[in-house]
């Protein structure tokens, strides 16, 4: 009963439930042993922590959804890792799709902390989206991101990102300015 309380909570972005179900799935209770959803479940509240985040708890599950990956790609074969990994990529674009502005913070994100080899520049076109948006903290990661960026990379990003902002923005935001 617990997997399925956590999985309905899980899609729906609760990052506690994430966490909670890739434990489960990692220890086999409540269901057979499920190495691959449970790092797929583990990437997702990893990201979901990530945001800026302000208490001492946050912090905490932050460390051991950490903790929890790691012990899980330890577990897995690579390719596998990278096939869950790609899983993410495309679960975070699809939220973004449907007007889930949290997943646009996450997505930026997954470029520095789920890729095998951090990619600032996607990362920095995402934080760039956010912060037009007027996401909380999205303007500080971005300015970090484009300390790592060629000036040719930043304007590239820039205006991939102003294509993916008046996207979003038409259909979720009602304006495109």
């Amino acid at each position: 009963k617990a997997i399925e309380i956590f999985e309905r909570l899980a899609n729906l972005s609760e990052h506690d439930a994430q966490y909670n179900l890739a434990l489960l799935l990692k220890a086999g209770k409540g269901a057979t042993k499920q190495y691959k959803t449970a790092l797929f479940w583990g990437f997702l509240c990893k990201l979901g922590w990530s945001t800026p985040v302000g208490d001492d708890e946050t912090r905490e599950y932050l460390s051991q959804a950490g903790d929890l990956v790691d012990d899980l790609i330890d577990l897995l074969p690579e390719k596998t890792v990278d096939t869950i990994r790609e899983d993410v990529k495309t679960h975070l674009e699809k939220k973004i799709e449907e007007g889930h502005k949290d997943a646009i913070m996450e997505l930026g994100y997954y470029y520095l902390k789920v890729v095998s080899e951090k990619e600032y520049a996607l990362a920095y076109k995402w934080f760039t989206v956010g912060a037009a948006i007027g996401i909380d903290g999205a303007g500080a990661v971005r300015d970090e991101a484009e300390e790592e960026l060629l000036p040719e990379d930043i304007v590239e990003k820039q205006e991939e990102a102003e294509k993916s902002f008046q996207t979003f923005a038409s259909k979720h935001i009602g304006t495109s300015n």
